[in-house]
């Protein structure tokens, strides 16, 4: 299983931050750390997302979401899920195709 790059936590405060586990630091969005996020929500749908776009990243270049080649015959393909919202990055849905030879 692909390890997700970024995770949700409750700060003492009641506030949430979106962190990078390879990292430890809170995730950069825009060029601002995402700290003192106000609810769970918010912050797992931002988790959510930046871990759909590092895996994107990450089998765009050629590597598995382990980080290895990918050799397995499958082509992933980021699609937007249609649910009435104005903005069509706030979820992606990630579908595998298998490649024809």
């Amino acid at each position: 299983m692909a390890t997700l790059r970024y995770e949700v936590r409750r700060e003492p405060d009641g506030t949430w931050t979106v962190f990078d586990v390879f990292t430890g630091q809170p995730a950069i969005v825009a060029g601002h750390p995402s700290v003192d996020l106000p609810d769970t929500d918010y912050a797992e749908e931002l988790a959510a997302i930046l871990n759909a776009n590092d895996l994107k990243q990450r089998l765009s270049h050629g590597r598995s979401p382990e980080g290895l080649p990918d050799r397995s015959g499958i082509n992933p393909v980021v699609l937007p899920i249609q649910d009435g919202s104005s903005d069509p990055n706030k979820q992606l849905l990630l579908i595998y195709r298998l490649r024809r030879s």
